[in-house]
């Protein structure tokens, strides 16, 4: 009996954790973008890291 019940706050917290980690990945992708510049800004590695 309180197996369910430990396993079932444990799936509840896990789910409230990974909506959060969603979120907040969500967020840093979209402050982002596509534009490069601010890759750059923030990763100068990449520009070199990219270069054809």
């Amino acid at each position: 009996m309180l197996d369910w019940i430990f396993e079932g706050i444990v799936t509840w917290i896990s789910s409230i954790v990974a909506e959060l980690m969603d979120t907040v990945s969500g967020l840093f992708l979209d402050a982002l973008g596509t534009d490069m510049t601010a890759v750059e800004e923030y990763f100068p590695f990449v520009s070199s890291a990219f270069t054809v």
